[in-house]
């Protein structure tokens, strides 16, 4: 079970911005992150230049517990109706 777990964590893409963590996937070339993420962004695009060049690379942010929940064709399936 614990190579399992192991594995899970591998999979999963963080983008680490001052310190802090942030879970990223890329879907169909799109990438994706949650509304936290989404929200630090804002806040800091308002006085960092690298915030915005950030914020400019993702399409689409979820609520952290469909990020999760959601598999890769619902989340393109979800994208493609934008």
């Amino acid at each position: 079970m614990k190579t399992k777990e192991n594995q899970m964590e591998m999979d999963r893409k963080y983008l680490c911005y001052f310190g802090v963590k942030y879970p990223i996937r890329e879907v169909d070339g799109w990438h994706v992150s949650t509304k936290q993420f989404e929200s630090v962004l804002k806040r800091d695009s308002l006085f960092l230049m690298e915030a915005i060049d950030i914020l400019d690379g993702f399409f689409y942010f979820l609520d952290e517990e469909l990020f999760y929940s959601l598999s890769d064709e619902e989340i393109y399936r979800l994208v493609n109706r934008l």
